[in-house]
């Protein structure tokens, strides 16, 4: 299971791994590494295209306020797990590929479901974020992290690439980091988000996520479609979201 530690006393800490065995996943981008390495830290209003629209910073905790806290009101931030997004689309979808041979299913069911989600809630606000490629702060921490995990689809592959060029053309924040998982990057805004007067929503059926959960933060799992609370993760687990590490 995925130890999250994204408060704002927690954002930069690390968990210890165990020696024994695989460490425990701790989701905690470092804020000060995602202030200065990633610029998309903003995500823009889907019902605004124009660039002098108004944007809203998610401000970390010791920083400024948000650059348009009325915005703010009623507004919600959707954090979308890129990353299985795309694997979410390359298996629902046929093999397509464009007239030069280039294949282009995943990148077509992915845009299809990002087209959904963002006409149906124009008045929000969103953010892809996936998974960098390469280690991570994790595989120094323990070798043999992830180590069996088999490799991406020969043909899924060249599709990464044009899944961030398609999601930037709709004017939606891409965000990565190298060094850092896309459930790091989640927490780590989810948290800033709820702290700047925004209501988040992650798009994501990953379980780990769920320990983020609480009064201003929800989950949508985009395969049922439903949201999940605080009462579902107690109905999922048995204990609160503070409680999902030491039962998963």
């Amino acid at each position: 299971c995925t130890v999250l530690s994204a408060s704002s006393q927690d954002m930069g800490k690390r968990s210890s791994p165990d020696q024994s065995s695989a460490p425990k996943r701790a989701i905690s981008a470092p804020r000060s590494a995602l202030a200065s390495g990633v610029g998309s830290a903003v995500a823009t209003p889907a019902s605004q295209r124009h660039p002098e629209n108004a944007r809203v910073r998610i401000a970390l905790a010791e920083g400024p306020g948000s650059l348009n806290e009325d915005a703010n009101n009623g507004r919600t931030l959707y954090l979308v797990d890129g990353s299985a997004y795309i694997f979410r689309a390359y298996h629902a979808l046929p093999p397509l590929t464009r007239s030069d041979g280039m294949p282009v299913g995943a990148v077509r069911g992915f845009m299809t479901m990002m087209l959904r989600l963002v006409e149906d809630h124009a008045r929000d606000y969103f953010a892809d974020i996936f998974d960098a490629s390469g280690v991570t702060f994790r595989n120094d921490i323990y070798d043999q992290y992830k180590a069996n995990r088999d490799a991406p689809p020969e043909d899924l592959k060249p599709q990464f690439g044009l899944v961030r060029d398609a999601t930037r053309a709709l004017n939606l924040s891409c965000i990565e980091k190298d060094g850092f998982e896309a459930d790091d990057i989640i927490a780590t805004y989810a948290r800033q988000g709820a702290a700047a007067g925004l209501d988040v929503v992650i798009v994501s059926s990953d379980k780990d996520l769920m320990q983020l959960v609480d009064d201003r933060i929800c989950m949508l799992d985009p395969m049922k479609q439903k949201r999940l609370y605080h009462d579902d993760v107690v109905e999922k687990f048995g204990v609160g979201p503070d409680r999902v590490v030491d039962v998963q």
